[in-house]
């Protein structure tokens, strides 16, 4: 049994003598593949580092882009606006122009009309120089009558009054006089002597 037990134990020995040549070749090799690793693990680190700055540049570069783009877009804009507010502008000058040419026909339509009227209110209203001067014959005869009418008349009392319900225009007799009607001589009609007469 202790040939099996020393057979056993050499193997064994065997055994961990290779672990171990096993285990250090292997931590050789991790040694080696740790050495070859930390160049990468640098340029890991180094662009690890780099990511803000790249990604802060990206970032200046896109803002840049839409920035451009949209001023782009914006010019754009305002050049299309532009062209619409001088349209709007022209046709809003074309539109006063129009306005003022129709309130000027306007006023002088009504100029026109207001002196038609006045010329044809003067013309129908005034008189000519011939109705003047038969108007002013007319006055003169009636002054005349009227002249003579005062010489005759001018003291009469002339009153409005009734007589069976029928208005008559009357006048005062002096009944102090010849007594009753007096006659015209040769007419039939008959008279009354006014008052103050």
């Amino acid at each position: 049994m202790s040939e099996i037990s020393l057979k056993h134990l050499q193997e064994l020995v065997n055994a961990a003598q290779a672990i171990m040549a096993s285990a250090e070749h292997d931590r050789e090799s991790a040694a080696k593949l740790t050495a070859q690793l930390q160049p990468l693990a640098e340029t890991v680190q180094q662009s690890i580092r780099k990511i803000p700055e790249t990604v802060k540049q990206s970032l200046n570069e896109i803002a840049e882009a839409t920035a451009k783009k949209t001023a782009q877009s914006l010019r754009e804009k305002f050049v299309e606006a532009d062209k619409v507010a001088r349209s709007v502008t022209a046709r809003y000058q074309e539109q006063s122009r129009h306005l003022t040419k129709r309130l000027w026909s306007g006023i002088i339509a009504t100029v026109v009309i207001v002196l038609a009227a006045q010329v044809f209110a003067v013309w129908l209203l005034v008189p000519t120089l011939d109705q003047i001067a038969e108007r002013r014959l007319e006055v003169a005869e009636l002054e005349q009558k009227l002249a003579a009418l005062n010489k005759r008349a001018a003291g009469a009392d002339l009153v409005a009054c009734s007589h069976n319900d029928k208005p008559h225009l009357c006048f005062r007799t002096d009944e102090s006089g010849p007594a009753g009607a007096l006659k015209r001589e040769g007419g039939e009609e008959t008279y009354r002597v006014i008052w103050g007469y």
